[in-house]
């Protein structure tokens, strides 16, 4: 893909704003999630959180028919099933 450790990490809004007036690319970030979810072979990426720095994560994931994600609570407080 070619994106540099600064691209993945940093702020992707003014690169959208381009994109989505048609004076630039994809953001990086975008371009890799597109990527991963065309080959069929991820179901989800996990990523540092920009605004939880102290081990914060979000997730991208890619629903299809045979997927379906579910919340593991030790303690059974949270029972939550997507779809």
């Amino acid at each position: 893909m070619g994106a540099s450790l600064a691209e993945l990490t940093g702020d992707w809004r003014f690169s959208q704003e381009l994109y989505l007036s048609g004076k630039g690319p994809l953001p990086p970030t975008q371009l890799l999630g597109k990527i991963a979810y065309e080959t069929g072979k991820f179901v989800a990426i996990i990523y540092h959180s920009v605004r939880n720095v102290r081990g914060g994560c979000g997730y991208a994931i890619f629903a299809s028919g045979a997927s379906f994600l579910e919340v593991y609570d030790p303690h059974e407080l949270i029972r939550q099933h997507l779809p």
